[in-house]
């Protein structure tokens, strides 16, 4: 169970603050206990509510140590699938992402950051759900990264970017 003033990430759809634990007021929801998540890197009122008891994949942001690991270790984050196939299906994206699982979201990123590179004169360009779904790891591991690190947002792309493309900044 997490606790308030947490941070989570929510399966794929955002990194959140918990701000609190018990049963939903404004709904009839059976006494069930819900965490009441907010995402802290935006300036809307929203709001995700989650049984606590949930199937939905929720777990803690990384430390501020595996992060730095996560980005010394990016250019080697497995072999994604795209080594085996010349194009990802699209459920191995969505399922790589809503995993909630670090390592596979770092392979998602960098798979979609090398197809991204290979892009050019004579190749085929990024589909718009290779767009979509890259923009979206970006964002999950940038929140994560920058609340673990205690930088800024637009530093952490700047160290996602060096770690991916194998530069040191």
């Amino acid at each position: 169970m997490f606790q308030v003033g947490e941070y989570v990430v929510c399966g794929s759809r955002a990194v959140c603050r918990v701000e609190a634990i018990g049963p939903l007021r404004f709904k009839e929801c059976g006494g069930g206990e819900y965490y009441t998540l907010c995402p802290p890197f935006t300036s809307s009122e929203e709001k995700i509510y989650v049984p606590v008891d949930t199937a939905l994949p929720i777990r803690r942001i990384v430390t501020e140590r595996e992060a730095l690991e996560a980005l010394c270790c990016l250019e080697e984050a497995g072999e994604g699938p795209g080594a085996e196939k010349p194009r990802m299906p699209l459920e191995r994206y969505k399922e790589m992402l809503s995993s909630c699982d670090i390592r596979e979201e770092l392979k998602l990123f960098r798979e979609l950051y090398r197809k991204e590179q290979g892009t050019g004169e004579g190749r085929k360009r990024l589909t718009q759900a290779d767009v979509t779904y890259y923009k979206r790891v970006e964002r999950l591991l940038c929140d994560e990264f920058s609340l673990a690190l205690g930088e800024t947002w637009e530093r952490v792309m700047e160290r996602l970017y060096d770690a991916v493309s194998g530069r040191r900044g």
